[in-house]
């Protein structure tokens, strides 16, 4: 089952280069076009903090938190596909607590890498995304009330693949003005494993694991009709598979957006339940949250600027002359 969801997850993540492949093919009489981005390549830059807790009736009660970082560059252009690389560190700590037999185990685990990344540029408001990457991750585990200690070290193959649609946003609706869809695979491909009774690899933990989800934003709620932030409510929902616990997941719920047009500022997802369809593993994540540093420091920058919003200016040509003739202003708008 692995190789055949390795197989097509490699086979999707090269579909953007067919694609662009195919797109310089068919327009002949149109150049290829190569473009440095420079300053402006970092499009993400950001950091999310999780915390979820006990879900259901578990016989291990699961308290835990998690802290990552990614930043992704996009280095050149060719026509309307980019290329760049992107680097990830996360840390998160964890404790399972057997009240029937008063144990609890800890883990600690830290993850860092990166790899290439490309996203073709399909039109200004829709984006397919491919990243490949290796990611290090290293677990300690231990059990104080058995004096026991684990040490597991994983070098991953990660996939991601992406769809953004913010059509509707850039046409001026606020009713479902974006959706998104996703496609995360790990697969370990080296393992090391040991603990104070001796025991070897037959005894690690298998960190594969697949993923499919979507987000939509419901609802965008602009703070006054002169302005560009807004507050909008979203709905998300991911179904996938984790070997180590061999079972399926549903996570979902309901989380909200601080925006400023069309960049997400800060997200935040609240009581957010993964629930296992086999054996033990539910939880709770009461409290998931992403600040979007990139974004902010963009957002900032514009709303100090006096001018048209950008959402009337680009949405309603209409809107922007009805201002232009209130104003007193002459000229053509392209």
């Amino acid at each position: 089952m692995k190789k055949i969801m390795l197989f097509s997850v490699v086979a999707l993540t090269l579909s953007p280069g067919l694609l662009l492949a195919d797109q310089v093919q068919k327009e002949t009489k149109k150049p290829v076009k190569v473009e440095f981005r420079g300053v402006e390549s970092v499009d993400t830059f950001k950091i999310t903090y999780s915390h979820y807790r006990p879900w259901g009736h578990e016989q291990k009660k699961r308290h835990g938190s998690a802290v990552s970082i990614k930043a992704r560059v996009r280095l050149f252009r060719i026509n309307d596909f980019d290329v760049g690389f992107y680097a990830s560190y996360a840390n998160g700590v964890g404790r399972a607590y057997r009240p029937d037999i008063v144990r609890t185990t800890h883990a600690d685990y830290t993850t860092w890498g990166g790899g290439l990344s490309g996203i073709y540029n399909y039109t200004r408001d829709i984006e397919f995304g491919a990243e490949f990457g290796l990611l290090h991750q290293k677990t300690d585990i231990w059990v104080p009330e058995k004096n026991f200690t684990g040490h597991q070290d994983d070098w991953i193959r990660e996939y991601r693949l992406s769809y953004d649609n913010e059509t509707r946003r850039e046409e001026g609706e606020k009713w479902f003005p974006e959706h998104s869809l996703y496609i995360h695979y790990v697969d370990p491909y080296s393992t090391s494993y040991s603990d104070s009774r001796g025991r070897g690899n037959e005894y690690a933990y298998d960190n594969s694991r697949f993923t499919f989800g979507g987000e939509a934003d419901i609802y965008d709620w602009y703070f006054s009709d002169a302005s560009d932030w807004r507050l909008t409510p979203t709905l998300n929902a991911n179904l996938g598979y984790i070997w180590g616990k061999e079972s399926g997941f549903f996570q979902g719920g309901f989380g909200a957006k601080l925006g400023y047009y069309k960049d997400s500022i800060f997200d935040v997802r609240i009581l957010n339940p993964r629930w296992m369809f086999e054996g033990d593993g539910s939880r709770l994540y009461d409290f998931i949250g992403t600040w979007h540093i990139g974004n902010s420091i963009y957002a900032l920058r514009a709303a100090s600027m006096k001018r048209v919003p950008a959402r009337h200016s680009r949405a309603s040509k209409d809107y922007l002359l009805e201002l232009h003739e209130q104003c007193n202003l002459s000229g053509v708008i392209e």
